[in-house]
């Protein structure tokens, strides 16, 4: 999305752990005539482009979700930007865009309340505050694991006891029960332990990913 950046982060920035997910959620207008993912893409591939979801800014996870979930599905969403999530769901809920790939957290109460409809959760699992509502694995797309990632890199030459011992207190809080229950409380999903090494791993894999996509899609923001 940025190809003529000065740095390379993974080259100046170094893993240090991945603190939580926050799994994507597709909603839509309830005023459509979709009540669930099946229905969405036919309703799309039935109306190409005429389809939109808005999304917090360009080049964010929220853009980038449903540019993947179009390209898994064969369809053809037409993509509206807007200055912040709070801008998006006010526009799905008076018919500017008709979707959003949001987190749990901030969608929640508008799903609750009738104003959003939840059609899918890009978790391995169903959500505890939305039980009733599949994931996209369920629904027939298994590759569509998507979240907003909350993690913690520090500059590359950082010593490595300075690494390890913060590793070691980042640890700890991870796995204290008061943390861990405030957390999924809001959608989060909080890793059982997250080393500096396997937040690397999780990175280089997202990276491969969205580069592909990016590329498939041609998409830019230069």
């Amino acid at each position: 999305m940025y190809p003529n950046l000065s740095y390379d982060p993974s080259l100046h920035l170094k893993p240090l752990s991945l603190l939580s997910d926050l799994p994507i959620l597709l909603v839509v207008d309830p005023k459509l005539p979709i009540t669930n993912l099946k229905e969405f893409v036919a309703y799309a591939k039935a109306n190409p482009r005429k389809l939109n979801f808005g999304s917090p800014g360009n080049g964010g996870i929220f853009h980038l979700a449903g540019e993947l979930f179009s390209d898994q599905a064969g369809i053809e969403l037409q993509h509206i930007a807007y200055r912040g999530g709070g801008e998006v769901m006010n526009a799905v809920m008076r018919g500017e865009v008709q979707a959003y790939f949001g987190v749990v957290g901030s969608t929640l109460p508008f799903v609750n309340s009738g104003k959003l409809r939840a059609l899918a959760v890009g978790g391995g699992s169903r959500m505890p505050a939305l039980p009733e509502v599949p994931t996209f694995s369920e629904s027939g797309y298994p590759e569509f694991q998507v979240a907003s990632r909350y993690g913690l890199t520090i500059p590359a030459a950082t010593p490595q006891p300075i690494v390890d011992r913060l590793s070691k207190a980042i640890q700890a809080v991870l796995s204290n029960a008061e943390f861990r229950k405030r957390f999924e409380s809001l959608g989060f999903v909080v890793p059982v332990t997250s080393s500096p090494s396997q937040f690397k791993a999780i990175i280089e894999d997202d990276k491969i990913r969205w580069q592909s996509l990016i590329r498939r899609q041609k998409l830019t923001l230069e």
